[in-house]
């Protein structure tokens, strides 16, 4: 068999087979990887960013729910304040009425 020699490459069959095409191969193979690494890598600072975010909002929900809650309570204690208050005003007006006019 007849050996076709083409120019730049030598003889065909000297040369190893697969060699070029397996470095490009490992070049892309390595560089798709380094695509996912660095992918994987955003979204997981994406993913802990927004959890921190979420966190911080739930956290400011939650105190802002309960300065709602103690602002709820103080009015409730002030308006129970003041209706006892009447109570024992009322209750002291009705006693003074009943001294005057036992005393009369």
């Amino acid at each position: 068999m007849k050996t076709r020699i083409l120019p730049r490459y030598g003889n065909t069959y000297d040369r190893q087979r697969g060699k070029h095409n397996r470095r490009s191969a490992i070049i892309s193979l390595l560089a798709i990887l380094a695509g996912m690494v660095f992918v994987c890598f955003y979204q997981w600072m994406a993913q802990r960013t927004m959890t921190e975010m979420t966190n911080r909002a739930l956290l400011r929900q939650d105190s802002l729910e309960a300065v709602k809650l103690s602002q709820d309570k103080v009015i409730f204690l002030m308006k129970d304040t003041i209706n006892q208050l009447r109570k024992t005003n009322l209750h002291l007006q009705q006693q003074q009425f009943t001294l005057k006019k036992s005393g009369k």
